[in-house]
């Protein structure tokens, strides 16, 4: 039996993440949870998976260095809302195996956590997307003032997109048609060149929108 600690300030979250882990893989590995990686688990556990939010991810670089100091041979899984490139290119410099957005099918963590076992990394398809998205268009990444032609309007809409909220729910907040919001959508990817939301995000911090 292998071991995964789960580690998950929010109660409920950790509660909720590791029932489902459980349901799914518990014939393979037995899992402990913490609300904190100072906290006392397993010594050595196959792997460690870090659930964190948006908010907090500029935390994760104390928490990989304690999980390295406590559990060197452990695999890393990071499992976090709004990763951009840079995010990704320091984890991996810090030795993180695994990266999965919350935003992604739920199977795209436990598909991660089996692949580690074989892989030396593994990145969810919204990831992977964002990961393509950069080489595929380098210019964005160089001058991206060139590509900021957004309205007020679209920029408010690009802000809740990158909050995570969806187009209906964004429809509802600013009472207007979610069709009307896709578009507007629509016209800033173009505008920005890019093609989903985590790149969106990734410019927008560039640009301190």
């Amino acid at each position: 039996m292998k071991h995964i600690v789960l580690v998950e300030s929010y109660p409920i979250v950790r509660a909720g993440i590791a029932m489902l882990i459980t349901e799914s893989m518990s014939e393979t590995y037995q899992i402990h949870t913490a609300d904190s990686i100072e906290k006392p688990f397993p010594k050595d556990p196959d792997i460690i998976i870090l659930s964190v939010n948006a908010d907090a991810i500029a935390e994760l670089g104390k928490k990989i260095t304690l999980s390295k100091i406590r559990c060197s041979k452990s695999k890393l899984i990071v499992f976090c809302e709004n990763m951009t490139y840079t995010d990704i290119s320091n984890l991996i410099a810090s030795g993180v195996s695994g990266f999965v957005s919350k935003r992604s099918e739920f199977e795209q963590l436990t598909t991660c956590i089996r692949e580690i076992e074989i892989r030396e990394y593994f990145f969810c398809t919204e990831l992977i997307g964002l990961i393509i998205s950069r080489f595929v268009s380098p210019q964005n990444a160089i001058l991206p003032e060139k590509r900021h032609k957004l309205s007020s309007r679209e920029i408010e809409i690009a802000s809740y997109l990158v909050k995570g909220m969806k187009t209906s729910d964004i429809a509802v907040q600013l009472d207007r048609k979610p069709t009307t919001v896709s578009t507007i959508k629509n016209n800033i990817f173009k505008k920005m060149n890019v093609n989903n939301v985590m790149a969106l995000n990734e410019v927008m911090t560039k640009l301190h929108l």
